[in-house]
């Protein structure tokens, strides 16, 4: 599955950044605008602005007008403006500096102006905290917007601090279970990535689910998304705990243990979302494609059960191809995708399945855009990103270290006859490409219906030192 970006898990579906971090566990009297992204209609509420007086007020409209016209840029300006207003009135040392403080930060962070949105943002959490302390529920919106600027400028441990603070403040004010911190909790989840922190994850995904369970129920359809994280994160931990060798597999270490517990836990929690979805909404809803593709994800990251896989798979085409909502390309990337785990399965029917696809695609110039998306070029399907790494020495330093190798890509898949094109790295790393890019598979190229071989494929990769 897609991996969310951090913003994108950020914006919980609102218009702006704006709208998303001053609604959530900022006191109705300290802020002033109240944006909703919901039937595509921008509310505005304003409330009492600490320190507004008639002659500034003019410049708090201009804020609000901009924003519903959608000029943010403009906007950013107008906020620029009003901050410069409070310092004339109050001094730039006053407490009422807050507020627009913050909004011209959360502004600023919105149209990609991070650095300048990290100093504000930094001066209006510091002149709350000086005028109501440090633990008030003032500071949430401040510190969330705070995280979101740690991560777009690779601070990833400062972002981490940020909603840990701003994840306590929700607790001390609305209690443990609260849903203002789901937001905070998707964040902190999307931080660093999925590969890393493994025990901290376990413990932010578990209390994750058992926040959505205190609030929704243990059968409410609201739940899944937070099942279906569960599940993938438990998929990506059991994959990454794969015994070293067969012999070791049959001797039941602890990393086979781990990872068979992962996998079983993982199907579990994903066939209790597909049990939900499947009471509330029917066995042919849309709506449990995600699930059907997570359960045969985690098949294939497992090794085992693959006609569980292809079911999940083939179910989840007949509910496509079954949809009256459903287009061309609906059901194409639908039998593509069967096609797919046939051929990450080394199965022979992926052929016949890609043959499917392309005649489930007209013939039409309308639909050539479509068709070479699906068949004009190989497309790598596993996850490998062919990332190696050199030690460091010193004719290293200072130069691009890289290697270019040729390739094709046959009908089934697979990459073969490498040749090194260019590169000055030892040929051991060329053989531990080679390997890699060996063992990877590929959708082929399919042309008339039928699966062809790919020649003069490259790949260059540089390699970081350590």
């Amino acid at each position: 599955m897609a991996r969310r970006s951090a913003r994108t898990a950020l914006r919980i579906g609102a218009c702006f950044v704006v709208s998303v971090l001053c609604t959530a566990g900022f006191p109705r009297a300290a802020y002033s605008i109240e944006l909703s992204a919901r039937d595509q209609a921008t509310a505005v509420r304003i409330a009492a602005v600490p320190g507004l007086t008639p002659e500034l007020d003019p410049l708090y409209q201009e804020v609000l007008d901009l924003l519903l016209d959608g000029e943010k840029e403009e906007a950013s300006l107008a906020a620029e403006a009003l901050l410069t207003g409070f310092r004339q009135e109050y001094g730039s040392d006053s407490t009422l500096l807050a507020t627009p403080s913050l909004y011209l930060g959360l502004l600023q962070l919105d149209i990609g102006e991070t650095y300048s949105a990290l100093s504000h943002l930094d001066r209006a959490a510091k002149l709350i905290e000086r005028q109501y302390g440090r633990f008030d529920q003032r500071l949430i919106p401040p510190l969330r917007g705070l995280a979101i600027a740690h991560i777009e400028t690779g601070r990833s441990s400062s972002a981490t601090a940020a909603l840990r603070r701003a994840q306590h403040l929700t607790h001390r004010h609305m209690g443990v279970y609260n849903t203002d911190q789901l937001p905070i909790l998707d964040m902190l989840l999307t931080v660093g990535g999925p590969s890393s922190r493994g025990e901290m994850v376990d413990t932010l995904s578990s209390f994750n689910l058992k926040v959505h369970e205190e609030a929704f129920g243990k059968d409410d359809p609201r739940i899944v998304p937070a099942l279906m994280r569960m599940a993938e994160h438990l998929a990506n931990k059991g994959a990454r705990k794969r015994p070293r060798s067969y012999f070791v597999l049959l001797g039941g270490s602890a990393d086979f243990v781990a990872q068979s517990h992962a996998f079983r836990e993982s199907l579990r929690h994903s066939e209790r979302a597909l049990e939900i979805l499947e009471q509330h909404y029917g066995k042919d809803d849309p709506r449990i494609i995600e699930v059907l593709r997570m359960i045969a994800e985690t098949k294939l990251k497992r090794g085992l059960g693959k006609g569980d896989a292809v079911a999940a798979i083939q179910r989840a085409h007949d509910i496509v191809a079954a949809n009256a909502g459903s287009d061309v390309s609906d059901v194409a990337y639908a039998k593509v995708e069967l096609a797919d785990l046939y051929t990450l399965w080394d199965d022979h029917r992926a052929a016949k399945a890609y043959r499917d696809a392309w005649e489930a695609i007209p013939e039409s110039e309308q639909y050539d855009t479509l068709r070479y998306e699906l068949f004009g070029e190989p497309k790598q399907l596993s996850t490998d990103r062919f990332e190696l790494a050199l030690r460091e020495r010193p004719w290293r330093k200072g130069r691009i270290n890289y290697l270019e190798l040729g390739y094709v890509v046959r009908a089934d898949g697979r990459a073969r006859r490498f040749t090194t094109i260019d590169g000055n790295v030892p040929s051991q790393i060329k053989e531990r490409l080679r390997g890699r890019l060996g063992q990877a598979r590929f959708r082929p190229r399919v042309v008339d219906g039928e699966v062809v071989e790919t020649a003069d494929l490259t790949i260059r990769r540089e390699f970081n030192l350590y």
